[in-house]
């Protein structure tokens, strides 16, 4: 999979070099670094990349921007002291999705990541998430974020908080159960969040537990009070945009369905497979008409 990642990785930057200087964002890319990283660190996580340094945009993310975001939402045991968080974005045409890979995160999956940042907004980019070593991953979207709108897009504080609160909420239940069925509850009140503006707490429980009981699975109070909070939170959300999120969250469980682990890797594989080809495409199109103009 780290191969397939690294041709991408390789395509997006080339196809960045033959549109410098044009208006559309398609192939912009952009990495940005945790502010603790020692040089050594940074060279790993370049090499985590698959890229060379100085060959693409960078940045580094300010402290307080990974310590503000996380802070209130996120399990104190669970912030790291240091922040060597970073992220690689390059950005896609319309219609090649979104493709998230984590290196040396242990307590988030690729899954977990995929169905916030799609709760945030993010499409149609390739994204990685690395650190130098083994760390928690609660601050990699702080830092998807800042290489997300370094490589031209845009992220509304709302949709970032939003994007945590439903990250860190399914973790949470996957201490109750397995990822499959920790996202399916959680996107299940995401698609539906045009019905739930307006509920009550006890309508809201309601509701989260037809759908536990879907995955059959029984909530502790704990658990219920968390997702009530982010049923809410998905009420005021952007209801399109939650839907067109949760049905590519649907696309992507359809194949952990009944799959032991490393079936997202195996989606991720193809997902990253056809992305290749849709950039190649965009490069001979580009190349024809650069020809057109000789």
């Amino acid at each position: 999979m780290k191969h397939t990642f690294r041709v991408l990785l390789a395509v997006c930057i080339f196809s960045a070099a033959l549109i410098f200087g044009a208006a559309a964002a398609e192939g912009q890319s952009s990495v940005a670094l945790a502010p603790d990283l020692t040089e050594d660190q940074i060279a790993l996580v370049y090499e985590c990349i698959g890229l060379t340094r100085g060959s693409v945009t960078e940045s580094v993310v300010p402290a307080v921007d990974f310590s503000s975001a996380t802070q209130g939402v996120v399990e104190d045991e669970l912030i790291d002291s240091q922040h060597r968080t970073s992220a690689y974005v390059c950005r896609l045409s319309d219609g090649a999705g979104l493709t998230v890979e984590t290196s040396n995160m242990n307590r988030y999956s690729s899954a977990l990541y995929y169905a916030a940042l799609r709760t945030a907004g993010l499409d149609n980019a390739a994204v990685l998430i690395a650190a130098p070593y083994s760390v928690s991953g609660a601050d990699g979207l702080t830092a998807v974020f800042a290489a997300y709108e370094q490589a031209g897009g845009s992220v509304t504080e709302t949709d970032r908080a939003l994007a945590l609160l439903e990250m860190e909420t399914t973790r949470l239940l996957l201490e109750q159960t397995d990822e499959y069925t920790a996202l399916a509850i959680v996107n299940e009140l995401k698609g539906r969040a045009g019905d739930l503006h307006g509920k009550t707490d006890e309508q809201l429980e309601d509701i989260i537990t037809s759908a536990a009981t879907q995955q059959g699975r029984i909530l502790t109070s704990a658990m219920m009070q968390r997702l009530v909070t982010l049923a809410h939170a998905f009420a005021e959300g952007d209801r399109g945009a939650l839907t067109d999120a949760a049905d590519d969250v649907s696309a992507m469980l359809e194949q952990l369905s009944g799959v032991e682990s490393g079936s997202f890797g195996a989606w991720l594989e193809t997902k990253l497979f056809v992305l290749s080809v849709q950039i190649r495409r965009t490069f001979d199109d580009l190349i024809d008409k650069v020809l057109a103009k000789l």
